[in-house]
């Protein structure tokens, strides 16, 4: 337990490679921005958003799973079911927000999954096995300490605020006031952040023409092949029909 916590890997059920990872986010997006909502469409998009909600309760994160579930449904019974008995301003509004939220919560929620479950060595693993060029490689492995490391600058920022006894309220009310205390200071931190990661992988290596060595174990399992034919199976149906 110690040698894993120690390696970054994370605690989970269920045990995804990268690549499946990465396959079910592109087929979740795909299906779910352009598929129709009626017939088989309408099958694959229902099929394709059960897997973020699936895979965020196997890891434990039961408040994300089942707060997605509830909004997901509920932004899918308006646009099925009350668009039917609204009408005017009230059906567009209806329109818009269910439509914004089946179409793209899913595809941001799997991205969400991805980021939070795999560790760069395990994303740099699985590209290499399949080739990708480092130019796509190095960004996104960069892209993978960025993007969190920015939230958990956000949350010590609001945090700062709090403590100087600056509410959130106050600021929001005085766009002045957000650019000072929660804009500028996390815009100057993101300048940083991005010198000090780029930095770090440089040292580690990855822009090295040299072949890099890697512990991590990944591969494709069971639960691969299950969540991979649900993805594929989905996007199939959406491009066939």
């Amino acid at each position: 337990m110690q040698s894993n916590i120690m390696l970054g890997i994370p605690k989970t059920n269920l045990k995804l490679d990268p690549r499946t990872k990465i396959f079910m986010t592109v087929s979740v997006s795909i299906v779910l921005i352009s598929g129709g909502v009626i017939g088989v469409e309408k099958i694959a998009r229902i099929m394709l958003a059960i897997l973020p909600a699936v895979l965020l309760i196997s890891e434990r994160k039961l408040l994300s799973g089942f707060l997605y579930s509830a909004v997901f449904s509920a932004a899918s019974f308006s646009e099925s079911v009350l668009l039917m008995y609204t009408k005017g301003i009230i059906s567009f509004v209806i329109l818009i927000c269910s439509g914004l939220i089946t179409r793209f919560v899913p595809g941001i929620i799997s991205g969400y999954y991805l980021l939070s479950t795999t560790t760069v060595s395990e994303f740099n693993c699985a590209m290499k096995r399949i080739h990708m060029t480092d130019k796509i490689t190095i960004p996104l492995s960069v892209m993978f300490r960025f993007i969190p490391t920015i939230m958990e600058e956000s949350r010590s920022i609001n945090t700062a605020m709090k403590m100087r006894g600056i509410k959130k309220s106050k600021i929001f009310k005085n766009p002045i006031l957000y650019l000072e205390y929660k804009i500028v200071p996390l815009l100057m931190s993101v300048v940083k952040i991005g010198e000090e990661l780029s930095a770090a992988s440089l040292t580690k290596g990855l822009g090295s023409e040299t072949e890099r060595t890697n512990i991590c174990q990944i591969g494709f399992h069971t639960a691969d092949i299950i969540f991979g034919s649900i993805s594929l199976a989905g996007l199939l149906l959406c491009i066939i029909y």
